[in-house]
């Protein structure tokens, strides 16, 4: 709590600190997958690199676990959330085309959806992700394919100079002349040599393309798979694609496949293997934007949908119980131990009380806040933090409005 209160009293006033319960904290650390979402001390979203540069300075001062997320596609938790510092890098939200020398700036908070739609009135684009909802510098630092790979390389391929705020709080601008290692080094690195807060891209023309998203059923697939490797040992075209997706619907299984063709016509026959089979879906002209966003990942639209919907009622209930949840009033000395389950806080609890009262014996969990009774002070085991459903009682949120500065972290 300290490291929080210290980046919101050091930043500027277009950068925010949010802490649970804060209306706009949920939006902050939400990922794609909601399973990637971990509650985090405080959310930051920093403005600008010099705030970037404070926070990392405040954060290798306190030795504070920390997580940075850029378009919050990741699908693991613990790769862009933490229980610790989480920064949120969406309000680095700038695309900037430079027709003089085609290029494009692009901020690291953005998805790919967001670039591919303000580029589109130029008739240019970057080399960027297949998928809806990617973000910008997950793709990017870590490699990234594109519908334009075959022709263009991989996103890191088409990176100019990166915006970078050193592990030191260091603001450096590195090209392949200034800081040739740390440039070969952000090539896959991802996040290992700072934080990034600016992309300057290459720019390549782009008109409309030709393509669409099948669907095939079970009974295809035979059919379809024979296809794709036909499809693979004989097109020798860069400008065309597929991306086949096997993938269970409504407990059948079944296979998406996105065909690209980077023109708005196709010569003839190059998909006729595809289509003879007679999947549900057409092909056509249609805008780059439109292909990634038919694009189904591991899930349909509905699906999908229906998660969205799940998030936005979670974090509803959050806030409803937030307002009506009051303070546990506490005196004297609490202190909580709060931390991963399995860490060992339960442990430790039973060794300070001297005998064995909390839950630390194989396939015991803390699933409510219980509290031990001393002379002058108070011992209080916390729900593990991975035992996100124990969040979502009035008990532990009354718990955690009560606390103010008792709370230690393990």
């Amino acid at each position: 709590m300290n490291a929080c209160k210290s980046i919101a009293d050091n930043i500027s006033a277009h950068s925010k600190v949010f802490y649970p319960f804060d209306l706009e904290y949920y939006e902050s650390i939400k990922h794609y997958a909601a399973t990637s979402t971990i509650f985090s001390v405080c959310s930051v979203e920093p403005n600008n690199a010099a705030d970037v540069a404070i926070i990392i300075k405040i954060i290798r001062q306190g030795q504070v676990q920390f997580a940075i997320k850029g378009g919050g596609h990741a699908m693991n938790p613990g790769f862009s959330s933490t229980t610790g510092i989480h920064i949120a890098m969406r309000r680095f939200d700038t695309i900037t085309y430079h027709p003089n020398n085609q290029t494009v700036d692009v901020g690291p908070g953005l998805v790919w959806d967001d670039v591919y739609r303000a580029l589109a009135p130029y008739n240019v684009t970057v080399i960027g992700g297949r998928f809806s909802s990617v973000g910008v510098a997950g793709l990017i630092l870590g490699g990234g394919y594109s519908w334009k790979s075959n022709q263009f390389g991989l996103s890191i391929d088409n990176v100019f100079e990166y915006e970078l705020v050193t592990p030191n709080g260091t603001i450096v601008y590195v090209n392949n002349n200034s800081y040739p290692d740390i440039f070969f080094g952000l090539k896959g690195g991802y996040n290992n040599f700072g934080i990034v807060t600016k992309f300057n891209l290459r720019s390549v023309p782009q008109n409309q393309v030709y393509g669409g998203c099948l669907y095939y059923t079970w009974l295809q697939i035979d059919g379809v798979l024979e296809a794709i490797t036909n499809f693979q040992v004989k097109n020798t075209d860069p400008r065309a694609q597929i991306l086949s997706i096997l993938a269970i619907k409504d407990g059948i299984l079944g296979m998406d496949l996105v065909v690209f063709y980077d023109a708005p016509v196709a010569p003839d026959g190059i998909f006729k293997e595809f289509t003879d089979l007679h999947p549900i879906g057409i092909l056509h002209s249609r805008s780059l934007l439109s292909i990634v966003q038919c694009t189904p990942g591991f899930l349909t639209d509905n699906l999908r949908g229906h998660i969205e919907a799940q998030d936005k009622n979670a974090k509803e209930a959050l806030i409803k119980l937030a307002q009506q949840a009051k303070p546990i009033e506490m005196k004297g000395n609490n202190i909580a131990f709060f931390g991963l389950t399995s860490t060992g806080e339960s442990t430790m609890l039973d060794s300070l009380l001297g005998e064995k009262k909390a839950a630390t014996d194989v396939g015991e969990t803390t699933l409510e806040v219980i509290s031990y009774f001393g002379r002058n002070f108070v011992l209080r085991d916390i729900p593990s933090r991975n035992d996100e459903v124990s969040y979502m009682s009035m008990q532990y949120i009354s718990f955690f409005k009560g606390l103010t500065r008792r709370l230690i972290f393990l």
